[in-house]
Protein backbone atom coordinates (compact mmCIF):
# COMPACT_ATOMS: atom_id res chain seq x y z
CA UNK A 1 0.00 0.00 0.00
CA UNK A 2 0.91 3.18 -0.92
CA UNK A 3 0.96 6.05 1.53
CA UNK A 4 0.07 9.66 0.32
CA UNK A 5 2.35 12.15 2.16
CA UNK A 6 0.83 14.30 4.28
CA UNK A 7 1.17 17.68 3.19
CA UNK A 8 -0.09 16.31 -0.48
CA UNK A 9 -3.27 15.05 1.59
CA UNK A 10 -3.83 18.56 3.21
CA UNK A 11 -3.93 20.20 -0.03
CA UNK A 12 -6.51 18.28 -1.26
CA UNK A 13 -8.50 18.69 1.36
CA UNK A 14 -8.01 22.77 1.02
CA UNK A 15 -8.97 22.10 -2.70
CA UNK A 16 -12.22 19.73 -2.29
CA UNK A 17 -13.57 21.83 -0.18
CA UNK A 18 -14.86 24.05 -3.45
CA UNK A 19 -16.13 20.37 -4.77
CA UNK A 20 -17.85 19.84 -1.43
CA UNK A 21 -19.45 22.99 -0.91
CA UNK A 22 -21.22 23.15 -4.64
CA UNK A 23 -22.07 19.00 -3.60
CA UNK A 24 -23.55 19.52 0.22
CA UNK A 25 -27.35 19.01 -0.51
CA UNK A 26 -28.91 22.42 0.62
CA UNK A 27 -31.89 21.25 1.80
CA UNK A 28 -30.65 18.86 4.15
CA UNK A 29 -28.41 21.71 5.26
CA UNK A 30 -31.44 24.08 5.45
CA UNK A 31 -33.65 21.33 7.50
CA UNK A 32 -30.46 21.27 9.98
CA UNK A 33 -30.66 24.72 10.98
CA UNK A 34 -34.83 24.40 11.38
CA UNK A 35 -34.22 22.20 14.04
CA UNK A 36 -31.40 23.13 16.05
CA UNK A 37 -32.36 24.12 19.59
CA UNK A 38 -33.37 27.59 19.73
CA UNK A 39 -30.60 29.92 21.06
CA UNK A 40 -30.74 31.26 24.41
CA UNK A 41 -28.37 34.64 25.24
CA UNK A 42 -25.28 33.25 27.10
CA UNK A 43 -25.69 30.04 26.03
CA UNK A 44 -23.60 28.18 22.82
CA UNK A 45 -24.52 25.45 20.69
CA UNK A 46 -22.46 22.48 21.65
CA UNK A 47 -21.04 21.03 18.40
CA UNK A 48 -18.45 18.09 17.84
CA UNK A 49 -16.84 17.58 14.47
CA UNK A 50 -15.31 14.51 14.40
CA UNK A 51 -13.06 13.45 11.81
CA UNK A 52 -12.88 17.46 11.59
CA UNK A 53 -9.51 17.75 9.15
CA UNK A 54 -8.19 20.67 8.16
CA UNK A 55 -11.40 22.77 9.83
CA UNK A 56 -13.18 23.25 6.41
CA UNK A 57 -16.33 22.16 8.35
CA UNK A 58 -16.13 24.91 11.15
CA UNK A 59 -15.23 27.12 7.95
CA UNK A 60 -18.25 26.24 6.53
CA UNK A 61 -21.07 26.91 9.59
CA UNK A 62 -19.69 30.30 10.06
CA UNK A 63 -19.97 31.07 6.24
CA UNK A 64 -23.67 29.19 6.34
CA UNK A 65 -24.65 30.82 8.96
CA UNK A 66 -25.14 27.68 10.86
CA UNK A 67 -25.55 29.61 14.63
CA UNK A 68 -24.37 33.18 15.87
CA UNK A 69 -23.05 31.39 19.18
CA UNK A 70 -21.37 28.05 18.89
CA UNK A 71 -18.82 26.09 20.80
CA UNK A 72 -17.26 23.96 18.26
CA UNK A 73 -14.81 20.81 18.96
CA UNK A 74 -12.94 19.22 16.79
CA UNK A 75 -11.69 16.17 16.97
CA UNK A 76 -8.78 14.98 14.76
CA UNK A 77 -6.66 11.84 14.73
CA UNK A 78 -3.96 13.60 12.59
CA UNK A 79 -2.06 16.13 14.47
CA UNK A 80 -0.74 17.40 11.08
CA UNK A 81 -4.23 18.36 10.09
CA UNK A 82 -4.64 20.43 13.57
CA UNK A 83 -1.09 21.84 12.63
CA UNK A 84 -2.44 22.95 9.27
CA UNK A 85 -5.84 24.44 10.73
CA UNK A 86 -3.96 26.61 13.19
CA UNK A 87 -1.16 27.94 10.89
CA UNK A 88 -3.77 28.45 8.25
CA UNK A 89 -5.37 31.26 10.01
CA UNK A 90 -2.61 32.73 11.59
CA UNK A 91 -1.34 33.20 8.40
CA UNK A 92 -3.92 35.20 7.33
CA UNK A 93 -6.27 36.42 10.28
CA UNK A 94 -9.84 37.31 9.19
CA UNK A 95 -9.10 35.90 5.39
CA UNK A 96 -11.85 32.91 6.24
CA UNK A 97 -14.57 35.44 7.52
CA UNK A 98 -13.17 34.22 10.90
CA UNK A 99 -10.53 35.34 13.49
CA UNK A 100 -9.20 32.88 16.07
CA UNK A 101 -7.53 34.40 19.25
CA UNK A 102 -5.56 31.16 20.58
CA UNK A 103 -6.00 30.98 24.46
CA UNK A 104 -3.76 27.93 24.84
CA UNK A 105 -2.48 25.23 22.26
CA UNK A 106 -6.00 23.35 22.22
CA UNK A 107 -8.49 26.34 22.38
CA UNK A 108 -9.17 29.42 20.58
CA UNK A 109 -12.14 32.26 20.83
CA UNK A 110 -13.82 32.85 17.38
CA UNK A 111 -15.09 35.98 16.24
CA UNK A 112 -17.26 36.27 12.97
CA UNK A 113 -19.92 38.86 11.69
CA UNK A 114 -22.66 38.59 13.79
CA UNK A 115 -21.66 35.84 16.36
CA UNK A 116 -18.79 34.59 18.64
CA UNK A 117 -17.87 31.42 20.48
CA UNK A 118 -14.82 28.86 21.15
CA UNK A 119 -13.16 26.65 19.55
CA UNK A 120 -11.60 23.32 20.83
CA UNK A 121 -9.41 21.10 19.10
CA UNK A 122 -8.96 17.35 20.15
CA UNK A 123 -6.33 15.04 18.73
CA UNK A 124 -7.76 11.61 19.40
CA UNK A 125 -9.12 8.85 16.92
CA UNK A 126 -12.90 8.98 16.98
CA UNK A 127 -13.08 5.43 18.86
CA UNK A 128 -11.33 6.55 21.52
CA UNK A 129 -13.56 10.23 21.88
CA UNK A 130 -16.93 7.21 21.46
CA UNK A 131 -15.27 4.97 24.01
CA UNK A 132 -14.64 7.14 26.69
CA UNK A 133 -17.59 9.72 26.44
CA UNK A 134 -16.93 10.77 30.19
CA UNK A 135 -13.79 12.54 29.20
CA UNK A 136 -16.15 14.88 27.32
CA UNK A 137 -19.72 16.70 27.61
CA UNK A 138 -22.12 15.99 25.76
CA UNK A 139 -23.06 18.15 22.35
CA UNK A 140 -26.28 19.56 20.47
CA UNK A 141 -24.88 18.82 17.13
CA UNK A 142 -22.50 15.88 15.97
CA UNK A 143 -21.30 16.21 12.57
CA UNK A 144 -19.42 13.76 10.57
CA UNK A 145 -18.24 15.35 7.17
CA UNK A 146 -17.07 12.49 4.85
CA UNK A 147 -16.80 9.79 7.80
CA UNK A 148 -19.28 7.09 7.55
CA UNK A 149 -18.01 5.72 4.62
CA UNK A 150 -14.59 5.35 6.82
CA UNK A 151 -15.71 3.63 9.68
CA UNK A 152 -18.14 0.71 11.06
CA UNK A 153 -21.36 2.65 10.91
CA UNK A 154 -23.23 0.73 13.49
CA UNK A 155 -20.31 0.76 16.06
CA UNK A 156 -19.94 4.49 15.47
CA UNK A 157 -23.62 5.20 15.84
CA UNK A 158 -23.76 3.54 19.13
CA UNK A 159 -21.03 5.61 20.18
CA UNK A 160 -22.98 8.87 19.20
CA UNK A 161 -25.44 8.28 21.33
CA UNK A 162 -23.13 8.56 24.38
CA UNK A 163 -22.09 11.55 23.26
CA UNK A 164 -25.11 13.38 21.79
CA UNK A 165 -27.70 15.49 24.59
CA UNK A 166 -31.08 14.38 24.55
CA UNK A 167 -33.03 15.29 21.27
CA UNK A 168 -29.10 15.75 19.89
CA UNK A 169 -28.70 16.36 15.78
CA UNK A 170 -26.42 14.31 14.07
CA UNK A 171 -25.51 15.58 10.49
CA UNK A 172 -23.51 13.11 8.52
CA UNK A 173 -22.54 14.58 5.07
CA UNK A 174 -21.33 13.31 2.28
CA UNK A 175 -21.00 9.24 2.19
CA UNK A 176 -19.90 7.03 -0.94
CA UNK A 177 -22.54 5.12 -2.30
CA UNK A 178 -21.29 2.79 -4.94
CA UNK A 179 -20.98 5.07 -8.17
CA UNK A 180 -18.47 7.00 -9.92
CA UNK A 181 -18.80 7.49 -13.78
CA UNK A 182 -16.40 8.50 -15.80
CA UNK A 183 -17.14 11.16 -18.99
CA UNK A 184 -16.52 10.47 -21.83
CA UNK A 185 -15.35 7.29 -20.99
CA UNK A 186 -11.98 6.80 -22.05
CA UNK A 187 -11.36 3.03 -21.81
CA UNK A 188 -14.23 1.26 -20.41
CA UNK A 189 -12.40 -2.04 -18.87
CA UNK A 190 -9.93 -0.12 -17.19
CA UNK A 191 -12.22 1.60 -15.45
CA UNK A 192 -14.51 -0.72 -14.50
CA UNK A 193 -11.15 -2.51 -13.29
CA UNK A 194 -10.24 0.44 -11.36
CA UNK A 195 -13.48 1.39 -9.80
CA UNK A 196 -14.27 -2.50 -8.71
CA UNK A 197 -10.89 -2.34 -7.01
CA UNK A 198 -12.12 0.81 -5.61
CA UNK A 199 -14.86 -0.11 -3.82
CA UNK A 200 -12.99 -3.77 -2.74
CA UNK A 201 -10.85 -1.73 -0.57
CA UNK A 202 -13.56 -0.03 1.16
CA UNK A 203 -15.81 -3.55 1.59
CA UNK A 204 -12.67 -5.49 2.58
CA UNK A 205 -11.03 -2.42 4.96
CA UNK A 206 -10.26 -3.35 8.41
CA UNK A 207 -8.91 -1.22 11.46
CA UNK A 208 -7.34 -2.27 14.03
CA UNK A 209 -9.41 -5.18 13.78
CA UNK A 210 -12.51 -4.08 13.14
CA UNK A 211 -14.17 -3.82 9.88
CA UNK A 212 -13.96 -0.14 8.23
CA UNK A 213 -16.18 1.30 5.21
CA UNK A 214 -18.19 0.20 3.12
CA UNK A 215 -18.89 1.26 -1.01
CA UNK A 216 -22.33 1.45 -0.48
CA UNK A 217 -22.47 3.32 3.06
CA UNK A 218 -25.34 6.00 1.85
CA UNK A 219 -27.71 3.49 1.22
CA UNK A 220 -26.89 1.44 4.62
CA UNK A 221 -26.71 3.96 6.85
CA UNK A 222 -29.94 5.04 6.11
CA UNK A 223 -30.69 1.31 6.67
CA UNK A 224 -29.04 1.86 10.34
CA UNK A 225 -31.07 4.90 11.40
CA UNK A 226 -34.18 3.34 10.21
CA UNK A 227 -33.52 0.00 11.99
CA UNK A 228 -32.76 2.16 15.22
CA UNK A 229 -35.73 4.12 14.40
CA UNK A 230 -34.21 7.37 14.73
CA UNK A 231 -36.19 9.93 13.21
CA UNK A 232 -34.72 10.59 9.62
CA UNK A 233 -35.42 14.59 9.22
CA UNK A 234 -33.97 14.96 5.62
CA UNK A 235 -31.82 13.17 3.38
CA UNK A 236 -30.49 14.30 -0.01
CA UNK A 237 -28.04 13.43 -2.86
CA UNK A 238 -24.62 15.42 -2.67
CA UNK A 239 -23.21 14.65 -5.80
CA UNK A 240 -19.29 15.24 -6.67
CA UNK A 241 -18.72 16.43 -10.15
CA UNK A 242 -14.97 17.53 -10.62
CA UNK A 243 -14.14 19.19 -13.97
CA UNK A 244 -10.94 18.49 -15.44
Amino acid sequence: MTVIATDTYIRYLAAKKHVDNRALNRHVWHTLKANLPPSRQRQMLEIVDVGAGIGTMLERSIAWGLTSRLHYTMVEINPAYLAAFKSQYDRRPGSAGYTLEWQNSSRADVSFTGGNGTVDIICADLHQVIANPDGHHRWDLIIAHAVMDLVNIDEVLKGFVRLAKPGGLLYLSLNYDGLTLFLPPFDPDFEHQLLERYHRSMDQRTIDGRQSGSSQSGRELLSHLTRRQWPILAAGSSDWIVYP
